[in-house]
């Protein structure tokens, strides 16, 4: 005995499976990377830089923030000069753009400081000041960057600074 379907029953039912089809792959689809942004630090001049990779192997969205530390080095002694890149972002996102994966490197206490503040810092410093506060950061003791650094919140909080987005110095 066979079972028969009006027509437009048989074409409703093809149309039903084919959305419910479509809604699944769809909301599977969600969870699938697309994308991955990156950030970076420099871990001696406190300088940023970050892109955009695909899927594919395409790379876009590439930017870099220069620090003031940075801009002196690179100035007055290119020579010594060494950038050391730790990624501190690489968040997955999905066709939406929204976050699925996050994977960072551990990068020290320089990524704690705003880069404004940093930058503010810098400036207030002799010729001297800036080469000792490079090679601090570059190879000096950990004890000794933390303690650097802190000299950077301090000026911050004494002063009031407030970041580009209105974050005022609390450490």
């Amino acid at each position: 005995m066979r079972f028969f379907l009006p027509r437009r029953w048989t074409k409703w039912c093809v149309a039903l499976v084919i959305v419910l089809v479509a809604v699944a792959v769809f909301i599977g689809g969600l969870s699938v990377q697309v994308c991955r942004d990156r950030a970076f630090i420099c871990e001696n001049t406190g300088s940023h830089k970050g892109y955009r990779q695909w899927g594919i192997g395409l790379r876009s969205a590439s930017w870099y923030r220069e620090s003031r530390l940075e801009q002196y080095m690179r100035k007055e002694h290119p020579s010594d000069l060494a950038n050391r890149w730790t990624s501190y972002a690489g968040t997955g996102k999905n066709i939406l753009g929204r976050p699925v994966l996050f994977g960072h490197g551990r990068p020290g206490p320089i990524l704690q400081v705003p880069p404004e503040f940093l930058d503010r810092y810098v400036d207030g410093l002799d010729d001297q000041a800036k080469l000792d506060l490079y090679r601090v950061l570059s190879s000096g003791p950990p004890e000794e960057m933390e303690r650097e650094l802190c000299k950077v919140w301090d000026q911050a909080m004494a002063q009031g600074w407030e970041t580009q987005t209105g974050r005022r110095g609390q450490q």
